[in-house]
């Protein structure tokens, strides 16, 4: 294997399409909603439901993963890592064999259903080198 990010549901990687990738986990504008008091003190007015990750993956390699579309639902193993503190609990489902502690604090891949918001590859003639990008959201 040349990543530790898997997708499910549609997505995969040809050999040499995926080494040293780079993956983003942000929450969602919808997240991170918030407004003043008539005090001037700043409040979340976001609900729990909201707590969902939009991520973006991208890297330069030799080869192009299997196309996708915008609308298509992945599974996403993660290669981003979350954590919590003693007495906590995860917030997802963990990638198997990932979770691992240090310092009192539980870390773990997270695995995701994810939506692709969009996709698109570059291919370098001379370098012989593909670079592409995936944008998802959590569903």
């Amino acid at each position: 294997m040349s990543t530790n990010l898997v997708l499910s549901n549609g997505g995969s990687f040809a050999t040499f399409a995926a080494r040293g990738i780079t993956q983003t986990l942000t929450a969602i504008d919808q997240a991170t909603a918030s407004r003043r008091t008539i005090n001037g003190v700043l409040v979340s007015v976001a609900t729990s439901n909201f707590r969902k990750f939009s991520s973006d993956l991208s890297c330069t390699d030799q080869a192009a993963p299997s196309w996708v579309w915008p609308g298509m639902i992945l599974t996403v193993d993660c290669i981003s890592t979350l954590s919590y503190g003693p007495g906590g609990a995860p917030e997802r489902d963990a990638v198997p064999g990932s979770t691992y502690t240090s310092g009192g604090h539980t870390f773990y891949r997270p695995r995701l259903t994810m939506m692709v918001l969009s996709y698109s590859n570059e291919q370098v003639e001379y370098d012989a080198s593909v670079g592409w990008t995936m944008s998802l959201e959590e569903v």
